[in-house]
C-alpha cells in the first residue's frame, strides 16, 4: 500500500466517486512510485463493494481520455492485468485550497488602470453582526463520500452503508474527521490483539477515533518537545 499515492487520489477532483473509489482500491495496491499494481478485478470489486462491471467501466475511463493509469502488463492465464499510475497527471488534479493562495501576490502591474470603488456605509451597517457560514450540502456530500471511501479501502469485505456504517460516515464528516483519519485509527485498531480475527466497523472506528486523535496528537506534541 502506498499512503502517498492514496492521499494524492483524496484529493484530486474531476473525477467521479465510482472513478475514485476504484483509484484508491489501485492505490492500496501500488508501490510509491505508482507501479506494481496488480489485483484481479474481483479483488477491486470486493474492495469497493462495486459490480466487476462497474470496476471495468471505470478502469476504462482511467485509462482512457483522463489519462490516470496504463496497462504495464496484459492479462495472462495466470496473471491479472499490471497497472501503473500516472502520478503526474493525479498530481495536477489535486485540489486546490483557500490555504494554497494565501501566498500569491499581486503585482503592481495587475492593478494599472484600475479605479477603486468604496461602497457607502450607512449607520446600519456599521451595526456588529455574526456570521455563520455552514457548510452546504453539497461539501457535506463530498466529505461522506470521502470517508466511505477511506473505509472502503481498509478492507475486504462488503459493506452496507444503508445500515450503521453510512450514519458513522456521515457523522464523521460532520465532526471534522478527516479520511486520514479514519484510516490511521483503522490501522491502529487492526494491529491491537483485541481487535485480532474481529471485524471492525466503521461504528467501531467512530467510536474510538476521538481516543485515538487525542493520542496521536499527543505524540505529536511529546515529539516537538523532544
Amino acid at each position: 500500500m502506498s499512503v502517498r499515492v492514496m492521499s494524492m487520489v483524496f484529493e484530486a477532483h474531476g473525477i467521479t466517486s465510482t472513478q475514485k473509489l476504484v483509484m484508491l482500491a489501485l492505490a492500496d495496491h501500488a508501490a510509491d512510485d505508482g507501479t506494481s499494481i496488480y489485483p484481479s478485478i474481483e479483488t477491486i470489486a470486493s474492495k469497493t463493494c462495486l459490480s466487476e462491471t462497474a470496476v471495468r467501466k471505470a478502469l476504462r475511463e482511467l485509462r482512457g481520455n483522463l489519462a490516470l493509469i496504463r496497462i504495464a502488463r496484459r492479462f495472462t492465464s495466470r496473471m491479472p492485468n499490471k497497472y501503473a499510475i500516472n502520478i503526474t497527471r493525479l498530481s495536477s488534479l489535486k485540489r486546490v485550497s483557500p490555504e494554497d493562495t494565501l501566498d500569491a501576490g499581486v503585482s503592481p502591474k495587475d492593478t494599472q488602470g484600475v479605479t477603486k470603488r468604496h461602497p457607502r456605509v450607512s449607520p446600519e451597517d456599521t451595526e456588529p453582526s455574526v456570521i455563520i457560514n455552514e457548510p452546504s450540502s453539497e461539501s457535506q456530500s463530498i466529505k461522506t463520500t470521502d470517508i466511505k471511501a477511506a473505509f472502503s479501502s481498509c478492507v475486504t469485505y462488503p459493506i452496507n452503508w444503508a445500515a450503521g456504517s453510512g450514519a458513522s460516515a456521515k457523522w464523521l464528516a460532520e465532526n471534522g474527521y478527516t479520511p486520514d483519519d479514519v484510516i490511521g485509527c483503522y490501522k491502529a485498531m487492526a494491529t491491537d490483539p483485541w481487535w485480532k480475527d474481529k471485524e471492525i466497523s466503521l461504528k467501531n472506528v467512530a467510536n474510538k477515533i476521538g481516543a485515538w486523535k487525542q493520542r496521536a496528537t499527543s505524540r505529536k506534541v511529546i515529539n516537538v518537545r523532544a
